[in-house]
């Protein structure tokens, strides 16, 4: 799945980005090329922890990622920054 964010182009205008249900074990990287990006569905995965950097790597614009229906057991410190809504 990393290959699959890595391979859309940065200038594709994509402001929802949905990668729920595909056994991603951790935040996919590269996510910070895509400035208007808005929302994140990265739910029914299997990721187990948060790291402190994992979040810091989406852009100002996102407002929303999904996290639910993972198996999320760790929360690093300050892994949520700015104002995002999550659930």
């Amino acid at each position: 799945m990393q290959a699959i964010v890595a391979n859309i182009p940065p200038t594709t205008p994509l402001d929802v980005l949905v990668l729920d249900g595909n056994r991603l074990t951790s935040v996919p990287a590269r996510l910070d090329r895509f400035k208007q990006l808005a929302k994140v569905n990265l739910a029914n995965n299997s990721i187990t922890a948060i790291g402190s950097t994992d979040l810091s790597k989406l852009t100002a614009s996102v407002k929303l990622i999904d996290l639910s229906s993972n198996s999320i057991a760790a929360l690093a410190d300050g892994c949520f920054p700015g104002s995002f809504v999550y659930y």
